[in-house]
């Protein structure tokens, strides 16, 4: 799974056309892509929104733990599951769901 995320080196910006977010930073540009990434998702978790599948073409990979993280979120929005309910399934403590 790779998400596009581009980099205007004259603003110092990433853009990720996909999730509609733009980060700012400088440094070692792929660690700062895939940040930029990572609390562009945070984003989403915290409002309650699907996070959106990248489209062909994307030049960041997520990890396959990310990946599953994502499959995850956006089945149990669909399925109006909270982070209680999958521990009373999975029988884990809450703790450990929310963790996941």
């Amino acid at each position: 799974m790779k998400y596009r995320v581009d980099h205007d080196a004259q603003a110092g910006k990433f853009i990720l056309p996909e999730l509609e977010v733009v980060d700012t930073n400088g440094a070692d540009i792929d660690a700062q892509k895939f940040a930029a990434l990572c609390g562009t998702f945070n984003g989403y978790r915290r409002n309650k929104m699907p996070i959106p599948m990248p489209s062909m073409g994307g030049n960041v990979s997520v990890p396959v733990v990310f990946q599953l993280k994502i499959h995850l979120w956006n089945w149990m929005l669909a399925n109006r599951y909270r982070a209680t309910d999958l521990a009373e399934r999975l029988n884990l403590h809450r703790q450990q769901a929310y963790r996941i």
